[in-house]
């Protein structure tokens, strides 16, 4: 039987059958936004009265519990509104990837995670009493931002590593993104784009989170292999048309006097066949990943 032991203005004290839980009063639920602008990750640091002490997280809130006669919010709208008050980001693509509780054994609570793309700055639009400052970083900075941040005592709540492992599975971040991981983000992007169709503005799109590879990671991985392929294949021919060249110039078919000629022609198929064997590893690499 659950009773209450305690109820404040925003958490009660539940107890059911000896096991003490909290509940949060006039909340219907929580969402946290994870913020990516370009190649960049849009973070907040406040300073939080549990911890006694600033943390680091994504933009997140309360989807506040409608009272008689208005129309409830939904998670996305709550989104969407605490990513431009907290931030002054407003997002043209947002996405809803998981949703479930944040620490079962404690609390009720629920957290709806987002993705927020297509960002436009803007100014903050904080309640009285709220210090948000805005951390805009690169990713692949991303690691030493947060632990200088550690090591200035700062705390980094770990629904901000949640947040980053949905977006690296969706092909948004992969790691330090130098040129060509970016080219390849933004290849699985698109792809899964013509997948899903176009998205619209505020458009909510349900998708559980992915262990395995996506698909246009996939596609990718086959174009990779396909590549590698025709660049051994450019290899070996090469090398026979060498062996070739070489075998002429020691007269294996006769007397032959162009030997410059000759020797130009084998190293040319020397400089084509490396160069379609480092092609094919190369794609094997970017979009294959090996």
């Amino acid at each position: 039987m659950i009773k209450t032991l305690f109820e404040g203005r925003f958490i009660r004290l539940m107890d059911d059958d000896g096991w003490e839980f909290a509940d949060r009063v006039n909340v219907a639920g929580v969402v946290c936004i994870v913020a990516i602008d370009d190649r960049h990750v849009v973070l907040v640091e406040e300073f939080r009265r549990t911890q006694q002490a600033p943390v680091i997280s994504w933009p997140a809130g309360l989807i506040d519990r409608a009272r008689a006669g208005e129309t409830q919010e939904t998670a996305i709208e709550s989104a969407l509104r605490e990513l431009r008050e907290e931030t002054g980001y407003t997002a043209r693509s947002i996405e809803e990837v998981a949703s479930g509780p944040i620490s079962p054994g404690m609390t009720t609570e629920r957290v709806t995670f987002f993705i927020a793309q297509d960002l436009t700055p803007g100014a903050q639009m904080l309640d009285g009493g709220e210090d948000i400052k805005v951390h805009r970083v690169p990713v692949q900075h991303l690691s030493a931002f947060l632990g200088a941040c550690s090591a200035r005592g700062i705390e980094i709540d770990h629904k901000v590593f949640v947040g980053l492992y949905f977006a690296q599975v969706r092909g948004l971040m992969a790691g330090p993104l130098p040129w060509w991981r970016g080219w390849r983000a933004r290849v699985a992007a698109m792809q899964r784009d013509k997948l899903q169709g176009s998205r619209e503005p505020g458009k909510q799109v349900h998708l559980a989170p992915r262990v395995a590879r996506p698909a246009a990671d996939d596609v990718l991985a086959r174009l990779g292999k396909v590549l590698n392929w025709l660049g051994l294949t450019v290899g070996f021919l090469s090398a026979a048309w060498v062996a070739f060249c070489v075998a002429t110039l020691f007269g294996a078919f006769g007397t032959y006097t162009d030997t410059f000629g000759m020797a130009l022609l084998a190293l040319g198929g020397a400089v084509v066949g490396l160069a379609g064997w480092l092609s094919g590893r190369a794609a094997l690499y970017v979009l294959a990943g090996r």
